[in-house]
């Protein structure tokens, strides 16, 4: 009876296996499933890639662009006008007047303002982002 329970316990082992190795198989088919299925995946990811870098550089040339608004509002604050004359007690006399230069540099600072504000404006209310990137170094 001795040789008759060994085959026994031998097949035993084996079925006690089974359950070990069909989670093997199961988990291998799901890997093999999952790669062949992971095309969109990765798809996904270059497409979302491509995306962040897009964002990215619009990003930084809108920040630029902000950056050269801010500095010619600065600029235009410094141009002030001279008075003809002042009185002994140090008050001016007369209408302040710009030279034929600060009216220049006023004029010339208010347009590079507005070409600015206008591609801030088409980027950001009619996402055309091309001045922007053009303006703000992203190109």
């Amino acid at each position: 009876m001795s040789n008759e329970e060994t085959p026994k316990t031998e097949a035993a082992a084996p079925q006690a296996e089974t359950p070990k190795i069909k989670q093997l198989f199961d988990i291998r088919e799901r890997v093999k499933i999952g790669l062949t299925e992971c095309n969109h995946t990765v798809k996904d990811a270059i497409v979302k890639s491509f995306i962040d870098e897009e964002v990215a550089r619009r990003t930084k040339a809108t920040a630029k662009v902000i950056e050269q608004i801010e500095a010619l509002e600065t600029e235009a604050r410094k141009i002030k006008p001279t008075y003809p004359g002042y009185a002994l007690n140090g008050q001016p006399i007369g209408e302040a007047v710009y030279t034929q230069e600060q009216a220049k540099a006023f004029k010339e600072n208010n347009e590079k303002q507005q070409k600015l504000h206008n591609a801030l404006e088409k980027a950001l209310v009619d996402r055309d982002f091309s001045k922007i990137l053009e303006l703000g170094g992203g190109k």
